[in-house]
């Protein structure tokens, strides 16, 4: 009898050991794939920059991870797509268009108002297209540091040099 309660015990103990184990690995899904907007802010002030005081912010994930991110200048959605996985991004009043196609969320191509980028190359876009011209700006970026909301990516903006360069060079150019 004290070898069966034994037995029992030690099957009790490997199942819950099982169990433990089973429910500690990382809980992330291989597959998880999603574009979202990041955040989006609008700012009446006199002397407004697009980009900086108005802008829209879209990025494409893969395990909870950044693919890319793309900074635009006037309001944008995002989708994605399974296969390679496809990003998309549009901003309607100025008709442009972002695809991201990649099979491993680390290479690919970055296609960008017709043009293409190789994503290997850098994950974080600039897109401005105040003036009527498209000027983008690819970026070596660490993409977990940038942060999400609109305000923060509103103070996070101003604090960063090559963004409020990006933007600001455009805006200084008024026409006559």
């Amino acid at each position: 009898m004290q070898g069966l309660r034994r037995c029992s015990n030690i099957l009790v103990i490997l199942c819950g050991v099982v169990f433990v184990l089973a429910g500690c690995g990382d809980n992330k899904n291989p597959d998880s794939r999603g574009a979202s907007i990041l955040g989006q802010y609008a700012m009446a002030v006199n002397d407004a920059v697009p980009g900086l005081h108005d802008f829209s912010v879209v990025g494409g994930t893969r395990n909870n991870e950044f693919v890319y991110i793309a900074w635009f200048d006037s309001a944008t959605s995002a989708s994605t797509t399974t296969g390679p996985t496809t990003y998309e991004a549009r901003t309607p009043a100025a008709d442009i268009k972002l695809v991201c196609t990649t099979e491993n969320g680390e290479t690919g191509v970055v296609s960008i108002a017709g043009k293409d980028y190789q994503l290997a190359d850098g994950a974080f876009f600039l897109v401005s297209s105040h003036g009527g011209s498209v000027r983008v700006q690819q970026e070596q970026r660490d993409l977990s540091k940038i942060p999400t909301g609109g305000e923060a990516l509103h103070n996070f903006a101003m604090a960063d040099p090559t963004i409020k360069e990006f933007y600001a060079d455009k805006a200084t150019e008024k026409s006559p």
